[in-house]
């Protein structure tokens, strides 16, 4: 079953350049304005309400890690899945976890070696927009493809994202942020294999040996798989 792409998130669109900086030997930067925008609108852009994607990044601790992800978003449900592979060079050994979060049940699964772990969830479920107060970096330009790139400071937290995402349907190219001090945290991360639908939704269903407060969203989604053989769901595989 084929989830046409929203076209986007409701949008009143002002065009305004602003002052980015440009190299120009007889004006200063600020007098030499690159031509980026700043949109009046509840969001910039919007993902897919159902896709996946592979997620690949390199971990730093005490030893070094590489992790391999795959990330599942179901935005209907409020859903999201991770399947995660890490293995550490330093201490020769891989790790693969399951982490399932409801968040309209405000409850997440983490299972690994056999084990399931119910925990409560407090954190809400990724925005699939890009947010008014971002601000345009401009494109880049991929084989097959170009990306928007955009910057997201949260006033809140402190922390700085920078954003890629395809033009036709704002699906995640790359990301970067860094956190805001004391201690400061800088992660970058590449997507790959995206596709706008899942599946298989089981990855959503927590395993028949996790707590019995699973069994009944288990019932739903295969009730809901068996009505449609071929199913839709949610958002990407990624690599850390």
């Amino acid at each position: 079953m084929y989830t046409p792409l929203p076209t986007s998130c409701p949008v009143t669109v002002t065009h305004t350049p602003f002052v980015y900086g440009s190299f120009d030997p007889t004006k200063t930067t600020t007098d030499n304005p690159n031509q980026h925008f700043v949109w009046s609108a509840n969001f910039l852009c919007k993902t897919s309400d159902s896709h996946k994607g592979t997620y690949s990044r390199t971990q730093d601790f005490a030893s070094l890690a590489y992790a391999t992800s795959k990330v599942y978003y179901d935005y209907d449900n409020k859903l999201v899945a991770v399947k995660e592979r890490r293995l550490n060079k330093t201490a020769s050994f891989t790790t693969d976890t399951w982490k399932i979060m409801q968040y309209s049940e405000a409850i997440s699964y983490t299972i690994e070696n056999g084990r399931c772990q119910r925990l409560p969830l407090a954190d809400k479920m990724p925005s699939q927009c890009i947010p008014d107060q971002a601000v345009s970096l401009g494109t880049h330009k991929y084989p097959g493809f170009v990306a928007e790139v955009w910057f997201v400071k949260d006033n809140n937290t402190g922390r700085s994202t920078r954003y890629g995402v395809t033009i036709d349907s704002c699906m995640s190219v790359t990301e970067s942020y860094i956190t805001k001090g004391p201690e400061y945290t800088y992660v970058t991360s590449l997507y790959e294999n995206m596709t706008q639908s899942i599946d298989d939704p089981s990855v959503f269903v927590p395993p028949s040996f996790c707590p019995r407060a699973a069994h009944r969203i288990r019932e739903r989604l295969l009730e809901w798989r068996s009505l449609f053989p071929i199913t839709v769901v949610h958002r990407m595989d990624r690599n850390n």
